[in-house]
């Protein structure tokens, strides 16, 4: 009975999350022929790609709780649904665009739904080479090929990042302690919009046919992550270090 069903099999997140032990990963396409009495844990990674472009009546959501409400359920959210604000707190939910709306949405859901359950709100997730499809760095990639790096906002301007293995990592580590509620996870400092683009590239920047082209508005976005450190421990350095790490890996 101790088993954790995950959904979101094509969810970028599931490449390290499918090594969870005893679990069982689907498309959200099967969830008809589920059996929840075999589950203790539901992970939800993935949502419909249309949540993007519009508001959802959360049909989807809806019937998935309706038939594991007695379970706990573990939801990754989005940064997104801050404004853009250093050191954002849990409290403080202000949705940037639909994506983030049908987030916070869905998160609501959860909360009215379950007595048990985990929502971690996480910014940029990435590792060096793979990264979810719309993403910062996958926009960022793209556009570099074309030789540009186009931002519309100011390059001093602050994001948080997180890998992949940080993520799982903490992750393991709430679930281990069977941790409920709402919780940000990452560096709690950011880094520096340019500081990203020169350790994620490195000499490549040398070309100089690559056009910039930046605004002078500057946007901040981190996450206060001070409520999960006081139940888990300091970890905010570490991933920090991490992402530091992750971006310089074969950048020459």
């Amino acid at each position: 009975m101790n088993r954790t069903l995950i959904i979101g099999k094509n969810s970028f997140l599931v490449s390290k999350f499918k090594e969870l032990n005893n679990s069982n990963l689907i498309s959200h396409k099967y969830l008809s022929k589920v059996n929840y009495h075999n589950y203790k844990k539901i992970i939800l990674l993935s949502m419909p790609q249309n949540y993007k472009k519009k508001l959802s009546k959360l049909s989807f959501e809806k019937n998935l709780f309706k038939n594991c409400k007695h379970k706990r359920i573990i939801y990754f959210s989005t940064s997104l649904v801050y404004p853009n604000i250093l050191q954002n707190k849990e409290d403080a939910i202000k949705p940037q665009n639909i994506y983030a709306q049908n987030k916070s949405r869905i998160e609501n859901e959860i909360k009215n739904n379950f007595k048990d359950y985990l929502i971690i709100r996480a910014p940029v997730v990435f590792t060096k080479k793979k990264f979810s499809k719309g993403s910062f760095f996958d926009i960022l990639t793209r556009n570099f090929k074309l030789k540009k790096i186009k931002f519309n906002i100011s390059e001093n301007s602050i994001r948080d990042l997180i890998t992949l293995n940080d993520l799982y990592l903490y992750y393991k580590k709430m679930d281990k302690i069977n941790l409920s509620g709402v919780y940000n996870i990452g560096s709690n400092k950011g880094f520096l919009i340019k500081d990203i683009i020169l350790n994620f590239f490195g000499k490549k920047l040398n070309n100089k046919k690559i056009k910039y082209e930046f605004s002078k508005k500057v946007s901040n976005l981190t996450l206060n992550v001070n409520k999960l450190e006081h139940k888990i421990g300091k970890f905010s350095d570490k991933i920090y270090r991490n992402a530091i790490r992750e971006l310089n890996k074969w950048k020459n």
